[in-house]
């Protein structure tokens, strides 16, 4: 009899705690500041009264969609089969998550920026973006996809087959990071630098452009480093071979 208390005692708990955690579905187009959505099945809509909106949409099988947007933003969040997405947005900005499969996604912008990120199969994905930076991140089987952007800067990264990848662009930089088959690509980029790294098969890159700098590799890219004078920098650590200090 106490076993079976206790068990109902906690299925009370975690329900309370879900109903805390999550406002109840809310009409399309309701007025509420700022705009609120989460969702454990189906989709859920909602507008402010600063004209931002979010769309939480759980699309199949058990899942968490939450999505929050304020000051003349959208935010956009999509998961399915175990999975849980999340998206911020505020001050003209839009961010976009999607996940499925067991995975974890989040995806966050402010100051006129945009962050989308994806992920499946096991994986996880984060994207960020201030400043009118713009940043994407995508991971599939097993892989972890980190992109950040910020002051007008660009940050692309995907990652697949066990892999683990990220990119950082600042000051209006670029940023791209691409690895597969359990491998693994750093990509770091300020002050109008252009970074890329790719990397399989078990192989890493880790490239760094500072100051106008550019820093490349891949599997059919030799590495190659160009600083763009006395103060800039670019360097290459990877399978591939190295240049650069």
């Amino acid at each position: 009899m106490t076993f079976a208390n206790n068990l109902i005692r906690n299925v009370l708990v975690f329900t309370a705690a879900i109903c805390l955690w999550g406002p109840a579905p809310i009409a399309a187009n309701a007025t509420i500041t700022p705009a609120d959505c989460f969702s454990m099945s189906g989709v859920v809509k909602n507008r402010s009264l600063d004209g931002s909106t979010c769309d939480a949409d759980v699309a199949a099988g058990w899942g968490i969609a939450k999505a929050a947007s304020s000051g003349d933003s959208s935010a956009e969040a999509q998961s399915s089969d175990i999975s849980f997405a999340a998206s911020t947005a505020s001050n003209g900005s839009y961010a976009s998550s999607t996940a499925g499969g067991l995975s974890h996604v989040s995806a966050g912008a402010t100051n006129g920026s945009s962050a989308t990120a994806q992920s499946s199969d096991g994986s996880s994905a984060a994207s960020t973006a201030d400043n009118g930076g713009r940043a994407s991140s995508a991971a599939t089987v097993s892989s972890q996809a980190t992109a950040s952007a910020d002051d007008g800067s660009r940050s692309e990264v995907t990652a697949s087959l066990w892999s683990i990848a990220s990119a950082i662009a600042t000051n209006a930089s670029s940023a791209v990071a691409t690895a597969s088959e359990f491998s693994k690509a750093t990509a770091s980029a300020t002050n109008g630098g252009f970074a890329s790294a790719e990397a399989e098969g078990g192989a890493y890159a880790y490239v760094v452009a500072t100051n106008g700098g550019t820093a490349v590799v891949g599997p059919s890219t030799p590495p190659t480093c160009r600083p763009a004078g006395l103060n800039s920098s670019a360097s290459v650590r990877s399978t591939y071979g190295n240049c650069g200090k």
